[in-house]
């Protein structure tokens, strides 16, 4: 049995293995591997990759420290092939230990090994813990990942959603359009009208100012027609005063007139009277 043997059957009863994660940390690649680290983790306030690589890098010289264990193995080597160590276990090699110089050492040596691997337990359970509580966040983190891919899913429906309603737009568009050429078309029709009606306009500004000459010129003949009325006023005047005269004369014959048919009348009513008396006799 060589010495490692020898001391690992002392120290542990088995051989020399420190697990981490169910790793044996022998090899330096080993170590980094036994640590779970989602690619995705996100500690603290570790937001890009250049974070998750400084996280990852302190991790990694926590278990640096674990080198230690070379030491311990360098010691164990440096004794494998030592003349005081007899290859039929524990039992031989107490035998063959005869100074107490020599059991001095090799106990010193255990008792140094013993406080390293103590030491190194400590370690590895310090950097389970931080394993356990990195695993925590990068469950919540994947949570957190799953909430998003379903507000993803969701927001993909809307913009499914959307695109209909904007193809539904674009065919009300192009109707638009077609109405907005038809409509063009007309105001270029009612442009044409218009600019005939502009002609005809100008034809009548034309006839209109031709009026406006006849108007002035009818104007200068009712001028002359009203000094023709108030000369014939006046004449009207004259013949009204010369009626009134006449009228007055004529009334005045009238009442005379009347006198005498009441003196007819009168001379009537005698005859009448000399008539009938003249019938009874």
């Amino acid at each position: 049995m060589s010495f490692r043997n020898f001391m690992c059957r002392v120290l542990y009863c088995q051989e020399p293995t420190i697990e981490l994660e169910n790793t044996k940390v022998e090899d330096n690649t080993e170590d980094k591997s036994a640590i779970n680290i989602h690619e995705n983790s996100n500690l603290g306030n570790v937001n890009t990759d250049e974070d998750k690589q400084v996280l990852i890098d302190m991790i990694y010289d926590n278990i640096a420290d674990l080198r230690i264990k070379e030491d311990v193995l360098t010691i164990i080597e440096a004794h494998e092939d030592s003349e005081y160590i007899p290859s039929n276990g524990v039992t031989s090699l107490e035998e063959s230990i005869s100074s107490s110089d020599k059991a001095k050492s090799i106990n010193g040596e255990v008792e140094f090994i013993n406080d390293e691997v103590e030491s190194v337990d400590g370690k590895v359970e310090s950097v389970d813990g931080e394993v356990e509580f990195i695993n925590g966040e990068v469950e919540c983190i994947d949570g957190k990942v799953e909430s998003v891919d379903g507000k993803v899913e969701c927001i993909d429906g809307e913009v499914e959603c959307i695109d209909g309603k904007v193809e539904s737009v674009d065919g009300k568009v192009e109707s638009v359009d077609g109405k907005v050429e038809c409509i063009d078309g007309e105001v270029e029709c009612i442009d044409g009208k218009v600019e005939s009606v502009d002609g005809k306009v100008e034809s009548v500004d034309g006839k209109v100012e031709c009026i406006d000459g006849e108007v002035e010129s009818v104007d200068g003949k009712v001028e002359s027609i009203d000094g023709k009325v108030e000369s014939v006023d006046g004449k009207v005047e004259c013949i009204d005063g010369e009626v009134e005269g006449k009228v007055e004369s004529v009334g005045g014959k009238v009442e005379c007139i009347d006198g005498e048919v009441e003196c007819v009348n009168d001379k009537k009513k005698s005859v009448d009277g000399e008539v009938e008396c003249v019938d009874v006799r």
